[in-house]
């Protein structure tokens, strides 16, 4: 009798703890370290002692605010009613399924180490040793390019834990996967998608974060019954004519990049939203709004587009829609007239036949929102429950509004900085068969449900359900359109996956309880059908991912990257540890093209030039003739004065800098190196030489 009050309590104080402070934590905390982290580097230089200061200030902040809302709430009885029982854990079984990939996220470096390593890496190195501005790791002397705040918070991290880069990089993973999925779980209650304390609420939440490709399983069992094996690699699970990294959410999100964050930000975004169209939303709720838009744009700001376009926008054009006539009728012509501009985008290749349905989407719309023009002030009113939406005091209104602008605005001048050093940006096409084929075969199983929940949405009562329905729609057209460098446009399906999943479940339920008997049934079973596709594809990725770490056999000396073994040679590896022990922190490493890009990991120093990759060197001018200087550097053939004038024009690129390069005696033998006067810092016995070009620099 004396034990269940205990637990009781302390599962009040774990729930509570969870859900209005830790989890808010995560989002509260990395935005405000990002907003003042910029703001500091526009005052002064920032080094890796400013950034790691800096984290734990913020940290500090955040976590006394919440505890100190938690505390007050908890006085006033908020968790008092809350009783411990097995069920509430229930939610958590299916979920466990993505167990073995964390793990193996937390434990192993080679599986810490896969896809696209060496850039993110490589700008944790170019903070963690140097300060700021930050450099392009692609070309040493030209500002960073990338999204490099990011990894100021790696370094930060990895001073202060003395952990390997990639190593905190999956932490952060992991937690912004957990924390997805419970912004997920709550967005999916607050729909009447399933209840708390139920199996059905972690098998929807694992639906909606793996929806895409969700074909994949079943290409799977066809080649299984073609071939009688199933095929090896992830984008084995592809349709012809897919884009072939839309193969699964799961390599994106441990990959040690943003992109788990950036969806994170998009689910807690689209929670917010749900809260304030049922007019739940709380003081919290916008400090976490500002959070998720502050800190999606210094990390993914496609998923700053897609909060504020898709999101936002759904939002507001839904309530304006529903403000301006409540009738069912003129509400169905809202939604029909949308819908169908959007797919005259998709769809149609004609320009006139374009321009033509966007334009009667247009003047419809318009029809729709100036129909009934005497109740405009009552319905909107009535319509946003405004009474219950917004409870606060101006004065609490007017320091958010404030401190959000402050905080954010500085970020907009980042965005533009990096990416004005290509001059790239977003760029609209009327028609782009290759967004279309992309958005099809991702949400093939999906659509034709999203379409039957647009049906069921034109008599809705419900705000929250008719601006879903918006929302995708619009996301659906932006992606259309969309054009990203380096066609990065398929890393924004991913939060239109979100949208179109959530509406096919809405369209489902609809039939499960309203249809007849036999539609009941089948809409039972499809739903049962899409969560085993669900599974078998995590299990398959998982099985994939693990393959192919199992070629790479990667150590760790502290937070230094140790190779063991792999598909990249390893004769360059004792020069690679002699510069990063006794170079210049900023010494630069011209090494060959032909070097495997794990290795740029591995010297820790900034690179003379690396081969073309993404659109990181596009657009810039000395990039050529950097590729120029390192093809003839590592060339045998050339004479002593041409080496010599060759050294004389690398250093005219970067002045002062001590340049640095590892030959091996296969590419240019020592003794051709010493007619040519390089002077020679370091020899491995495997033939591997370090030869510092210009010794003039390194006295001076």
């Amino acid at each position: 009798m004396t034990t269940q009050p205990r637990i009781d309590s302390a599962w009040r104080w774990l729930v509570g703890l969870f859900s209005e402070v830790l989890n808010p934590l995560l989002i509260i905390w990395l935005a405000l370290f990002v907003c003042l982290g910029y703001i500091l580097t526009l005052l002064m230089p920032v080094r890796i002692e400013q950034w790691t200061a800096l984290l734990g200030a913020t940290l500090l902040i955040s976590l006394a605010g919440l505890s100190l809302r938690f505390w007050h709430l908890w006085r006033a009885g908020a968790y008092r009613s809350l009783a411990f029982e097995w069920r509430a854990l229930l939610p958590m079984v299916p979920l466990l399924v993505f167990l073995p990939m964390m793990l193996a996220q937390l434990s192993s470096p080679s599986h810490q180490l896969q896809s696209h390593a060496d850039l993110y890496i490589s700008y944790v190195h170019e903070l963690l040793y140097r300060e700021t501005p930050a450099e392009s790791v692609y070309i040493a002397g030209y500002p960073a390019n990338f999204y490099w705040l990011y990894h100021a918070l790696l370094a930060a991290l990895a001073q202060l834990t003395a952990l390997a880069p990639s190593q905190i990089a999956q932490v952060l993973n992991v937690l912004a996967v957990c924390s997805s999925f419970y912004w997920l779980s709550e967005v999916i209650v607050r729909l009447g998608l399933a209840q708390r304390r139920t199996m059905r609420l972690g098998c929807l939440v694992m639906l909606v974060y793996c929806a895409v490709n969700l074909t994949g399983a079943l290409t799977l069992i066809g080649a299984l019954l073609e071939d009688g094996e199933i095929p090896s690699g992830v984008r084995s699970m592809l349709l012809p004519g897919a884009d072939r990294r839309l193969h699964s959410v799961l390599t994106k999100v441990t990959e040690p990049s943003t992109s788990a964050l950036g969806i994170l930000c998009f689910i807690t975004a689209l929670h917010i939203c749900l809260r304030f169209m049922q007019g739940k939303l709380d003081r919290l709720g916008l400090v976490l709004l500002s959070a998720c838009v502050a800190l999606s744009l210094a990390v993914r700001q496609s998923a700053t587009l897609y909060i504020g376009l898709v999101l936002f926008g759904g939002v507001a054009l839904s309530a304006m829609i529903l403000t301006f006539d409540k009738r069912p009728g003129t509400r169905s012509l809202g939604l029909v007239a949308l819908s169908g501009g959007v797919a005259l985008c998709i769809f149609l290749r004609t320009y006139l036949v374009l321009y033509a349905g966007l334009a009667l989407a247009i003047i419809l719309s318009v029809i729709c929102l100036v129909v009934v023009r005497d109740k405009r002030a009552r319905q909107l009113a009535a319509s946003l429950t405004l009474a219950t939406a917004w409870p606060w005091q101006p004065r609490f209104l007017a320091l958010w509004l404030v401190g959000s602008a402050g905080l954010t605005l500085p970020l907009l001048h980042y965005f533009s900085q990096f990416t004005s050093v290509n001059q790239v940006g977003v760029t609209i096409n009327t028609y782009s068969v290759y967004n279309n084929q992309m958005l099809f075969t991702a949400l093939l199983l999906l659509l034709p449900l999203f379409l039957v929940q647009t049906l069921n949405a034109r008599r809705s009562q419900s705000w929250s359900l008719y601006a879903i329905q918006v929302s995708g729609w619009l996301a659906l057209l932006i992606t259309s359109l969309l054009i990203l460098p380096n066609d990065d446009q398929h890393k924004a399906v991913f939060y239109v996956s979100i949208l179109i999943t959530v509406s096919a479940l809405l369209a489902l339920q609809t039939l499960e309880v309203y249809a007849s008997g036999l539609v009941s049934i089948a809409a039972r079973w499809l739903l049962m059908c899409f969560v085993a596709l669900a599974f078998a594809k995590v299990i398959f990725v998982t099985h994939n991912i693990n393959l192919v770490a199992a070629g790479w056999r990667f150590a760790y000396d502290g937070s230094h990257i140790v190779f063991l073994d792999g598909p990249i040679g390893g004769e360059r590896m004792p020069a690679y540890d002699w510069i990063r022990q006794q170079s210049p922190v900023d010494a630069v490493l011209a090494l060959p093209l032909s070097v495997h890009y794990m290795e740029q990991v591995m010297h820790e120093r900034r690179s003379y030039a690396r081969p073309k990759g993404f659109w990181f060197t596009d657009n810039l001018a000395d990039y050529p003739a950097r590729v120029a200087h390192v093809t003839q550097l590592y060339d045998k053939e050339i004479s002593v004065q041409a080496y010599q004038n060759l050294v004389l024009d690398m250093q005219a690129q970067l002045p002062g800098r001590s340049l640095y390069a590892v030959i091996l005696e296969s590419e240019v033998p020592p003794a051709i190196m010493m007619a040519r006067r390089a002077q020679q810092v370091f020899a491995d016995a495997g033939g591997a030489h370090v030869y510092l070009l210009n010794p003039e620099a390194a006295k001076a």
